[in-house]
């Protein structure tokens, strides 16, 4: 069954037009964030999307293409076995879809009723039925839309109406050996169905030389429309490093050229280092409602970038971490969830819709053993952004789904506490760093400042989290009113959370008052307290004793050591043998928490 849905939010004017630079638990288990399943039946993955739009023609279900990357369609041709896997919302296993079609790019119906399927070994897009499928459903009712005989699709786009395809050219064989293929690259192109004609025949748009207006790529381009129906279409070679993007207005009966085919090595970001975009394939490029600005997943410096759609100019960062490699947009609300593939930092990135905001941030954790990542391309937000969906592979335990529930509620946070009173030579903090999916990882680092009164700022060494996300902070400042602050930030210095506590040091205090008597045959005892601030020092401190003859120019003598007791008391006796004037030193020396106190008691003896 379908997991119950919010309301959908009404979409945000204007969305994104301020950018600010800045465990696994078993198969269908719960938990506080959502579900962790399992998908055996995931042999590789291409592109996912969430069938959770609302209204009657909606069905709930998950579709996880088993494809290739561009290139790889070039090179070896398509997947000889590539289906469509589906799950419900929760991500429970519910049937398989054309296997053996070699399923690449998905897309869906603005309202749900229909998956479209680029099927690269039938050279067509399939038109599926969302209504058809059932448990046992393997071939769903559809509607197989041709592209020219031997092409391979390889990704969809539904906009303004048309469902636009990319493909690769037909092969051609060498030396006429059936076995010895050859996809040619630099050919490759975009083209459309127009979806309000009852039988539509493919169409390549060309200029007056018979040029292809939509570019031509080393190999078919990942394709990203805007879900708010603007007539905005991307388009993103992930082949190449930079990658090439081009952008167009599709709303019209033409197909208009806004940014045409270009490299993103342009462009500086808010650190003044180049900006050199990779990877661009499909599930890692959003367009954002209302059409002003793409999202693009970068490869230098790590990171996400916005650009403008009417010239690819470069508006805004991101912070994400090393390898990004997944873009997902609620389309309801602008609500951004970005990957990444860092080990020892966050796997995914939660932004608020005007992109100024990291609401969340999500980690898979990791062990001596296995690494569990994030696939590319592998993220999808419902379109209220209530519920966020995260494919991860690993070598043990496969593809695994993650759904996490309302991931713009913000989880993500770094806790402080320090003991009521803190003294001056020791002060000791406890930290704890909390991610929306459960402890930060281990060995993950945070840095601490300490700032005094007057606004001097001392960095102190950097930490590693221990298991379960937790840290100490210890330091020895003279006393004083300070502000601790810890930060926890990817590898690549995107700020994840930081917290802040003040800490009045005040002077350490330690202090030693004694007495001493005398007895008959010249025992003297001597007793005393050992306070810390005031408060009586632990049974078992160390009080060193010494003893000298007064008026006397001979060293003291030193005498056997001596231990509190409860409440801090201590008791010195001694039988020096003759009879003199007597001063007894009693001291504690110090230690890491505390300061030095002495005293002095003078006694007189006689035989």
């Amino acid at each position: 069954m379908p997991r119950n849905r919010k309301p959908l939010a009404i979409a945000v004017a204007g969305l994104l037009a301020g950018i600010v630079w800045p465990f696994a638990l078993p198969s269908g288990a719960a938990n506080a964030a959502g579900a962790t399943v399992a998908l055996p039946q995931l042999a590789s993955f291409h592109e996912m999307v969430v069938d959770d739009v609302g209204g009657n023609a909606s069905h709930g279900y998950i579709f996880l293409s088993q494809g290739l990357s561009s290139g790889a369609l070039g090179t070896g041709g398509p997947s000889q076995t590539a289906g469509i896997v589906v799950t419900d919302l929760s991500g429970n296993y519910v049937t398989t879809l054309d296997a053996g079609y070699g399923a690449e790019g998905l897309a869906l119906s603005p309202d749900g009723g229909t998956v479209y399927a680029a099927m690269s070994r039938a050279s067509a897009v399939a038109a599926i039925d969302v209504s058809s499928i059932t448990p046992t459903t393997t071939v769903p009712s559809q509607t197989l839309y041709s592209l020219p005989s031997q092409t391979v699709p390889y990704d969809v786009a539904v906009q303004s109406g048309k469902l636009f395809a990319s493909f690769n050219p037909a092969p051609y064989l060498l030396d006429q050996n059936p076995n010895d293929v050859y996809y040619p690259v630099g050919q490759s192109t975009v083209g459309y169905f127009d979806l309000s004609q009852a039988n539509p025949a493919f169409q390549v748009p060309t200029d007056a030389s018979g040029n292809a207006v939509m570019g031509e790529w080393y190999s078919a381009p990942g394709l990203a429309a805007d879900p708010s129906g603007t007539g905005e279409l991307i388009a993103s070679d992930e082949s190449g490093t930079p990658t090439q993007v081009a952008s167009f207005d599709v709303a019209g009966n033409t197909v208009t050229v806004r940014a045409p085919q270009q490299r993103l090595a342009a462009g500086t970001d808010n650190s003044g280092d180049p900006v050199n975009c990779a990877w661009a394939g499909p599930g890692r490029v959003v367009v954002v409602p209302g059409g002003s600005q793409v999202i693009i997943g970068c490869g230098s410096p790590y990171a996400h970038f916005g650009y403008s759609t009417a010239d690819l100019s470069l508006l805004g960062r991101y912070g994400t971490t090393d390898y990004s490699n997944a873009t997902a947009i609620a389309t309801g609300t602008g609500q951004l969830a970005l990957g990444a593939g860092d080990t020892y930092a966050p796997d995914i990135y939660v932004y608020d819709p005007t992109g100024s905001t990291l609401l969340n941030a999500y980690d898979f954790g990791e062990s001596s053993t296995d690494s569990v990542t994030l696939v590319p391309g592998g993220l999808a937000l419902s379109p209220d952004g209530s519920t966020l969906y995260a494919l991860t592979a690993s070598q043990a335990d496969g593809y695994v789904l993650h759904i996490f529930d309302d991931p713009g509620q913000s989880a993500t946070s770094v806790t402080l506490t320090a003991p009521a009173a803190v003294y001056a030579g020791y002060v000791t903090i406890n930290g704890l760093v909390t991610l929306a999916s459960g402890p930060a990882a281990y060995w993950a680092t945070v840095t601490v400042n300490r700032t005094d009164a007057a606004g001097k700022t001392v960095s102190l060494p950097s930490l590693h989290l221990a298991q379960g996300g937790t840290f100490t902070v210890t330091d020895d400042p003279a006393a004083g009113r300070y502000t601790y602050t810890a930060t926890y930030s990817s590898s690549s210095g995107t700020v994840v959370a930081a917290k802040s506590i003040a800490v009045n040091v005040l002077p350490n205090t330690s202090a030693i008052t004694a007495t001493g008597s005398v007895k008959g045959s010249g025992t003297v005892t001597v007793r005393g307290t050992l306070t810390f601030n005031g408060t009586p020092a632990p049974a078992g401190t160390t009080i060193t004793v010494s003893r000298n003859e007064n008026p006397s120019l001979l060293p003291a003598t030193p005498l056997p050591s001596v231990t509190t007791g409860w409440g801090g008391a201590f008791t010195v006796a001694d039988k020096p043998g003759f009879a003199a004037s007597f001063v007894y030193t009693v001291t504690y020396p110090g230690d890491a928490v505390h300061g030095a106190a002495t005293a002095t008691v003078a006694v007189g003896t006689s035989k």
